[in-house]
């Protein structure tokens, strides 16, 4: 990237400031890296707060405090090494119940059957039936009905619809026409809690 061999360095020297920008730029897009890995727990924004090149300088935590250190092997043709990334349990407290094994598993179940059942019942077909209206008669009067009888409903052209769907109420409505062809004009959701929204 330097116009050199890719071989590391006989002889250990400061960083240059091009150099210092190209690290900058790695650690960014390992942190973007991050970032996306830890969507699945819990999401994080991280950024750079401070670059330090000699790490006897470097202070993260007490040495009495309990880390977490993943360790990440980099290997090229002419070297190899390690990065080492310190999580202070500190840090990761407020939110180890998002990291426990069956958390991350209900979680990915739950996102990837959601998007699958979505899916599945988008082109799912239902029945779904207008119910102009209601009424009773007993079997001796329905044996009884002949041609141009008139079955009185309970409610009358200014009524509201019910629509079920499945044989479930869900929505109410008001009867029409749209182009030629019967209609109903959805009104008001039905709330199973309330009786109608």
């Amino acid at each position: 990237m330097f116009g050199g061999a890719g071989k590391p360095l006989e002889k250990i020297r400061e960083f240059t400031m091009i150099e210092r920008r190209m690290l900058n730029k790695l650690a960014l897009g390992v942190l973007k890296d991050l970032e996306t890995a830890w969507d699945a727990a819990y999401p994080l924004h991280l950024s750079i707060r401070k670059v330090e090149t000699k790490p006897e300088f470097v202070y993260l935590v007490n040495p009495s405090d309990q880390l977490i250190i993943v360790v990440f092997a980099v290997s090229t043709e002419s070297f190899s090494g390690n990065i080492h990334l310190c999580l202070p349990y500190l840090m990761l407290e407020p939110i180890k119940e998002h990291l426990s094994s069956s958390y991350l598993r209900e979680k990915d179940r739950a996102s990837t059957f959601g998007d699958e059942i979505r899916k599945l019942l988008g082109r799912t077909e239902v029945n779904l039936v207008a119910e102009l209206g209601r009424t009773v008669y007993s079997v001796q009067d329905i044996l009884n009905f002949e041609v141009d009888d008139i079955i009185r409903l309970n409610t009358g052209p200014q009524n509201n619809v019910t629509v079920n769907i499945e044989r479930v109420p869900k929505f109410l409505g008001m009867p029409g026409v749209v182009k030629g062809s019967k209609a109903v004009q959805i009104t008001d959701v039905i709330d199973p809690d309330r009786g109608k929204g």
